[in-house]
């Protein structure tokens, strides 16, 4: 039986856990690319088992060939690893009182706040089932772990700009920000759109070009990615981005819900760097169009996979 094969396929799931289905998904892979010495170690369906064995850089070249990482929007690296094997800290070992969540007022707040104006608040079908979440379907929620912190609440403590009429508690209403995109010492925050095509501003006089006058265009970043330090270690990569050339030609109607191809540029990490800029050898080599679809006759990063087909240690 596979996820999709149950009695309820048909029902509608008012409340989608996609973690879940994410983590049976990681569990899986592991399961099947775990090499003999660790799979004779753990226990059926204890993955905590995993971490108390060394597993050597031999075993790990001898029996993976390929890595395939599927990146989940809006979710972070606790929200899907929480307590992977081997972790430094792993989030079931945070203290309580340190993963509780206060409001910006600084008060503890007893449940955590609504999920304003909704996660999925329009209705959508995917594989024929409904998926809607308005703001009020999700809650209240416990006030347990949620995210990294860093000791001063937030990441290196660079805060936008709130409006004056922010709710003084995330309880009464969503934050407003001011309308920037930039903090007072210049780090980018909320929403920018990367420098190149495919995003929605474009520069008709440079093709493959964003509108770099536009202030929600982030400037072209230069430090080193993931993706450069993979090549400095001579492991061949691909980043795959469903519906990337069909966005590149200008196909989704941005103004439908969900747009088609539901396409977002600032979901594209290397297309906000130069050396992957329109036109470098890095692009060609690396960034590749993931298709759109659900077979692999359209959906080329599932044609990619093929086990005869796969040209990549790294997809």
């Amino acid at each position: 039986m596979t996820a999709f094969e149950n009695d309820d396929a048909d029902k509608p799931l008012a409340s989608p856990n996609r973690r879940h289905l994410l983590t049976g998904i990681l569990a899986a892979g592991l399961a099947g690319i775990a090499s003999e010495t660790v799979t004779q170690a753990v226990k059926p369906g204890s993955a905590a088992h995993v971490g108390t064995q060394h597993v050597t850089d031999a075993q790990l070249h001898a029996n993976i060939d390929t890595l395939v990482v599927i990146y989940a929007e809006n979710r972070s690296f606790n929200n899907l690893f929480a307590d992977f094997p081997d972790l430094q800290h792993p989030l079931s070992d945070v203290n309580p009182e340190c993963a509780a969540q206060h409001g910006r007022d600084g008060s503890l707040l007893q449940t955590l706040p609504k999920t304003w104006d909704g996660m999925v608040p329009d209705k959508q079908i995917v594989e024929h089932r409904e998926f809607q979440i308005g703001q009020d379907a999700l809650g209240p929620l416990a006030n347990a772990p949620f995210a990294l912190s860093t000791p001063k609440g937030d990441p290196r403590a660079i805060l936008p700009k709130q409006m004056p009429n922010t709710p003084a508690s995330a309880m009464d209403g969503p934050v407003r920000f001011s309308p920037t995109t930039l903090t007072p010492d210049f780090w980018a925050v909320n929403t920018m759109l990367p420098p190149y095509a495919p995003t929605y501003e474009l520069d008709d006089a440079r093709l493959g070009y964003a509108n770099w006058q536009s202030p929600r265009t982030l400037m072209p970043q230069k430090h080193r990615t993931i993706g450069d330090m993979m090549n400095a270690a001579n492991v061949d990569w691909t980043w795959y981005a469903g519906g990337w050339n069909a966005a590149s030609k200008g196909a989704g109607d941005m103004s439908a819900f969900p747009a088609r191809p539901n396409f977002q540029p600032h979901n594209q990490p290397f297309n906000y760097f130069e050396q992957f800029a329109p036109g470098t050898a890095r692009r060609d080599r690396h960034l590749r169009n993931g298709g759109v679809g659900e077979t692999a006759r359209t959906k080329h990063f599932l044609a990619d996979a093929a086990p005869d087909a796969c040209p990549r240690q790294l997809l």
